[in-house]
């Protein structure tokens, strides 16, 4: 058996890994990045798969799949209901929004719906000579890591996960089988996340001071998954403040009421979506940013939504915060904001008044967290994607230390088994 790494070496972002054995293929995630440009992961031939399992919406992992559905006769998609709702969501927002050339249209994003197999956690499927298992990724509501069996061998691929139990999701376990390989995630190589409780009320403190003051608090958050868990942890702690939902995240916010299953608190949530209240114009928008109050909106990275509308109304008055509350890539509004204390707006770059702050309510395992996983699993083997620069090294030095044999995948590169 070999396992390619098509996207995701080196680099956080189009994430996607082929599983070959007997001349047969089988797919796992086949992202995009979606940065300064549209980037997509290597090759693959459409007939040569014997099937494809998502583990979760996000366009990292699931953004070229629509790709492999322009084919004559494509391979059938495994992954959750929810999974696919949203990925069907995003990926439209994203052929709405880019401004790059992308070589599919909805057309090939509808096909790709007509094939898809809806999976649920702890379910069993076959596809060609591979066994696949379905476990709870603990990332997003609906995301999923696999368990593949082919050749008296198998891998564990984790695509995006968390052990932490969160306001949304219950947090991933290791499956109690013997694995030859992991193939797990790094994003959060090298970097330890604060405990979750006390983030949370070191958050509603902070959120709570400014609007005392008579200040505005912008949320900048992603629309699937961020948004919704920002909602219940206001929910949870009862702030009787003024809060407001938009963009994206509100037709999200509906899609995942319909899914009780895969939401770990529920109740907590429909509380939330009740209480908030939604922004659904420009009009509207102009007037919640004028009395103090909590707005929670993506784009998550400020790099476009109705967010971007809200920092050019609050970010020059020093009353205000914006409480940045998910991952920041290098080069974004967010990171500029992050790193620098600026904001682009009408062409000129104009320091920030406002308080800006970042919590790192991060739905991926930080390094304490990855390690513990590897070591819960005793794989034979580790493969290391979805992480950068000098941080996978330094968790792949660790668990050399602990004496594991440890890969750190590079696009276009192979592991044998």
């Amino acid at each position: 058996m070999e396992v390619a790494v098509l996207g995701g070496g080196r680099e956080v972002g189009r994430l996607a890994i082929l599983v070959k054995s007997r001349g047969k293929s089988f797919l796992l995630d086949y992202g995009l990045m979606f940065n300064d440009k549209v980037s997509y992961p290597g090759h693959v031939k459409p007939g040569e798969l014997v099937g494809v399992a998502l583990t979760h919406a996000h366009l990292d992992h699931s953004g070229a799949l629509p790709l492999i559905y322009g084919s004559a006769n494509p391979p059938k998609l495994y992954t959750t209901p929810l999974t696919l709702e949203l990925s069907m969501l995003l990926i439209a927002d994203f052929l709405n929004i880019t401004r790059d050339y992308v070589p599919f249209e909805m057309g090939e994003v509808e096909r790709m719906a007509s094939k898809t197999v809806p999976t649920s956690l702890n379910d069993e499927f076959e596809a060609g000579d591979f066994v696949v298992r379905v476990r709870n990724a603990g990332h997003i509501p609906g995301s999923t890591m696999f368990m593949i069996e082919a050749d008296g061998k198998t891998i564990l691929y984790t695509g995006d996960f968390n052990t932490i139990e969160t306001r949304l999701v219950e947090g991933a376990r290791a499956p109690g089988r013997h694995v030859d390989l992991l193939v797990i995630e790094a994003t959060y190589a090298g970097v330890e996340h604060p405990p979750r409780r006390e983030l949370e009320k070191q958050f509603v403190e902070r959120v709570a001071t400014v609007v005392e003051n008579r200040g505005v608090v912008l949320i900048p958050a992603f629309s699937v998954g961020r948004a919704q868990e920002i909602l219940c942890i206001l929910e949870k702690y009862d702030l009787p403040y003024p809060t407001y939902l938009d963009g994206m995240a509100r037709e999200v916010a509906g899609i995942l009421l319909q899914y009780p299953n895969f939401i770990n608190e529920y109740q907590l949530l429909r509380s939330a979506i009740e209480r908030v209240k939604y922004v659904t114009s420009r009009r509207e928008r102009k007037r919640v940013v004028e009395k103090p109050g909590v707005i929670v909106s993506p784009a998550g990275m400020l790099k476009g939504g109705p967010a971007a509308f809200y920092m050019n109304r609050i970010a020059f008055n020093p009353k205000n915060a914006v409480f940045l509350v998910s991952y920041q890539l290098p080069n974004t509004p967010g990171r500029l904001l992050l790193d620098k204390g600026v904001w682009i707006s009408g062409g000129s770059v104009k320091m920030v008044e406002a308080t800006v702050e970042w919590f790192d309510f991060s739905s991926h395992g930080g390094h304490s967290e990855i390690v513990q996983f590897v070591d819960e699993v005793k794989p034979e083997k580790v493969l290391l994607v979805h992480g950068e620069g000098d941080k996978v090294d330094i968790l792949a030095s660790d668990l050399l230390e602990k004496g594991y044999e440890v890969v750190v995948g590079r696009n276009g590169v192979a592991v044998e088994l």
